[in-house]
């Protein structure tokens, strides 16, 4: 039996009314429960991926200025030696 009550009045579920509400309210919870779950498991990924990717990132476009810049070291050094 499921009573209900909204503006003093009652509302009474009983036999298959109130097992067919039941079961309707125990798949919502188990719906919303699969749904939470994905949902935590997706913001755990994600997480983990950008916890690995963004030093990664850094490290690579540390690693590239370096390059750059030292190769543009050498090309002016021998630029300077070439041109005497």
């Amino acid at each position: 039996m499921i009573v209900v009550t909204r503006s003093a009045r009652k509302a009474v579920g009983t036999g298959w009314r109130a097992w067919l509400l039941g079961v309707v309210f125990v798949a919502v919870m188990a719906l919303l429960f699969v749904i939470a779950s994905v949902m935590l498991g997706v913001a755990i990924t994600v997480g983990a991926v950008l916890f690995i990717a963004v030093p990664v990132a850094v490290g690579s476009a540390l690693l590239a200025s370096l390059a750059i810049s030292v190769a543009s070291s050498l090309r002016s050094k021998a630029t300077t030696v070439g041109g005497d």
